[in-house]
């Protein structure tokens, strides 16, 4: 199994409730012809600004606009972005660019979300069927959601994950117009490894209103049995 093309993989993450837990997302950014060799993918990667990509993840949580549509205390932050150039077989060829700095939510720390916690934004290349056609993001919970989760269908407002597909129809093309240069033009992608490799240019954004956990993390829950007790 490999990909059908070199790739940057862009993810960033910071921490959650005061420290207590980490988050991450990020996706795939790839030029839609595979005639590109490593060199000018090596060569692109020398122009792509790492720290303006950490700015724009950075506006997601402390920026009023375009960007922040929900709303972060500062017991959430950004941390750290980074680009990753990824050879076919889905290893890195070259030492990722990084960047470190804390960017906290606005207002004081309230009451936080539950740890584990995330809204899921997925993307969609607009197909019906076939590889690398459907992606996830598992973003950092906004301040609160849960609270405003329906008792009955356990479904958050419809405004609310409204506000966070429009946000990212904004940071995934701002994002990739970082990654993107005149010598390697990229598009955000979903890719599939299986069989010869597919990739697909996103082409649409949808949310559901029931929240998930991060899918690295589920495995970590802690159930808490408090007894076991025999069968009768």
């Amino acid at each position: 199994m490999s990909y059908d093309r070199i790739h940057y993989y862009v993810t960033w993450g910071g921490g959650l409730i005061s420290g207590r837990e980490q988050w991450q997302t990020g996706f795939r950014c790839a030029p839609m012809s595979t005639d590109y060799d490593l060199s000018a993918y090596q060569a692109a990667m020398s122009n792509i600004s790492i720290e303006d990509i950490w700015k724009i993840a950075a506006k997601t949580i402390n920026n009023s606009g375009t960007y922040n549509l929900m709303t972060f205390t500062n017991a959430q932050s950004v941390e750290w972005a980074k680009v990753a150039l990824i050879g076919k077989d889905g290893l890195y060829v070259d030492e990722p660019l990084v960047w470190e700095q804390q960017q906290k939510g606005f207002g004081a720390i309230g009451t936080s979300d539950a740890p584990q916690v995330t809204p899921v934004l997925s993307l969609w290349a607009g197909k019906t069927l076939g590889k690398a056609n459907r992606g996830r993001m598992y973003l950092p919970c906004p301040y609160n959601w849960n609270n405003q989760l329906d008792n009955f269908t356990g479904q958050l407002p419809a405004a609310n994950v409204n506000q966070m597909v429009t946000q990212y129809t904004h940071v995934l093309p701002d994002i990739n117009g970082e990654v993107s240069t005149q010598i390697v033009g990229t598009r955000p992608v979903i890719m599939s490894s299986l069989g010869q490799g597919y990739t697909n240019e996103v082409t649409k954004l949808g949310a559901g209103r029931v929240l998930d956990t991060h899918r690295s993390r589920r495995r970590n829950l802690d159930d808490s049995v408090q007894q076991w007790a025999s069968l009768a």
